[in-house]
């Protein structure tokens, strides 16, 4: 990933350096060129982290765009003539601010779903069309037509029910695989090997993370005061096997083992 990340930011500067070369030979200057700069400079702070640390630096390119919007939408409104300057500027600080709250929302919400990957997207396509609804209103006064046209309403409509058939689909699939375990666990506590006939107990529970000769200590946070709850699994490793009687040696002697 480090070679791609270089790669990425010499292809970069290869760009920016050959913009700002023909913006010189033909005007003498710069002057569209430094839009394509500070354009680059903005795409190489937010790609950059990405490509170097992969999942990892996906915060870092959230918190770069979060940081560097703002500016690099006031020098875009400098660098361009008064009037659409200062329409661009508002447009993009309107748009920004809500795309902004989605994109840290979605990593969120897919950072903490890994378990349910199909309900995250579920959520992530929900943000989506209150995004989508978010940015009609508050660029309502500046752009013509209503604020909420059918169009938009019916992309509004499709991402909505989208969203919540991914997250009935990964209901009905935890629910199946729950009984299913459910299941599974009844058929081997049958067994004798699985525990069948044997009394609950917290020290012998596939949970218990309490080291040999320790209290029970529950992995998933319950109490082990009850000495069994519905998260209870059979573990025939956690049992420590019963000592034999001690052996009286007083009792025998040698003869006593002679045939």
């Amino acid at each position: 990933m480090i070679l791609i990340a270089l790669i990425f930011s010499g292809a970069l500067l290869l760009a920016a350096a050959v913009c700002c070369l023909c913006d010189f030979l033909l005007t003498g200057g710069l002057s569209w060129s430094l839009v394509v700069l500070i354009s680059i400079a903005l795409g190489w702070a937010v790609i950059f982290p990405t490509l170097l640390r992969r999942r990892k630096g996906l915060w870092i390119s959230l918190a770069a765009l979060t940081l560097l919007i703002l500016p690099y939408l006031w020098a875009l409104s400098l660098l361009l003539a008064p009037q659409p300057g200062a329409l661009l500027f508002t447009i993009g600080v309107r748009a920004a601010l809500p795309g902004i709250v989605y994109l840290w929302a979605m990593w969120l919400v897919l950072t903490h779903s890994r378990k349910h990957p199909v309900a995250g997207w579920g959520i992530v396509l929900l943000l989506l069309a209150a995004l989508d609804v978010a940015l009609d209103l508050v660029l309502a006064d500046l752009m013509p037509g209503p604020a909420l046209d059918q169009l938009d309403l019916l992309i509004t409509a499709f991402l909505l029910l989208a969203g919540l058939a991914l997250i009935a689909v990964d209901i009905a699939r935890s629910v199946k695989n729950k009984n299913g375990a459910a299941a599974l666990s009844r058929k081997k506590n049958a067994n004798a090997l699985f525990g069948g006939g044997v009394e609950p107990n917290c020290a012998y529970c596939a949970n218990n993370r309490g080291a040999e000769g320790e209290s029970p200590r529950c992995a998933l946070g319950k109490s082990c005061a009850a000495n069994a709850c519905r998260e209870y699994r059979y573990d025939p490793l956690q049992r420590v096997p019963r000592t034999g009687p001690k052996l009286h040696k007083e009792r025998f002697s040698p003869e006593d083992f002679k045939l």
